[in-house]
């Protein structure tokens, strides 16, 4: 847990200003292909990268309630400007959260450290749903391949 939950900042960053979120593959240890969650945001363009000391990511499966969270601390000051080689504020992204196919997750981004203000908040938050097993990409996955034939336990087409 990062300090600024119990013991609050002067300065904090804003909310990140957007997040994207879509579904990838990713191969696992032993080669097997994994469903996983890409999320994408960025950093507001006011003075936030100032003040930006982590980053918290919280990927909860809605119809089980199980969340799963990462915590990356920033151990040096990340310098105030755009980005030199294409101008575009600072832009960050993370693809590792294992996720199932065909179910839906709400994924939330909190820029550390938190805000200590009733009100406000320095969060971004979106729902996903992960295609399922009869997508292309998720069909050859390990979880779609345990299940068998991936049109006859297909999440998004019960027959």
């Amino acid at each position: 847990m990062h300090k600024s939950w119990i013991v609050f900042e002067e300065w904090t960053p804003s909310a990140p200003s957007s997040l994207e979120v879509h579904a990838d593959v990713f191969s696992g240890e032993e080669g097997e292909l994994l469903p996983v969650l890409n999320m994408q945001w960025k950093v507001a363009t006011d003075a936030s990268i100032q003040f930006l000391g982590g980053v918290e990511l919280s990927v909860l499966q809605v119809n089980s309630n199980r969340q799963v969270c990462a915590q990356f601390d920033f151990q040096n000051k990340l310098p105030y400007q755009v980005r030199p080689d294409d101008g575009r504020p600072w832009n960050f992204s993370f693809n590792h959260f294992v996720v199932q196919p065909g179910l839906t997750y709400q994924v939330t981004v909190y820029h550390l450290p938190k805000l200590g203000t009733d009100g406000d908040q320095n969060s971004k938050s979106k729902p996903y749903t992960v295609p399922g097993c009869m997508d292309p990409a998720m069909k050859m996955t390990e979880p779609c391949l345990q299940r068998g034939k991936p049109h006859a336990l297909d999440l998004d087409n019960p027959e």
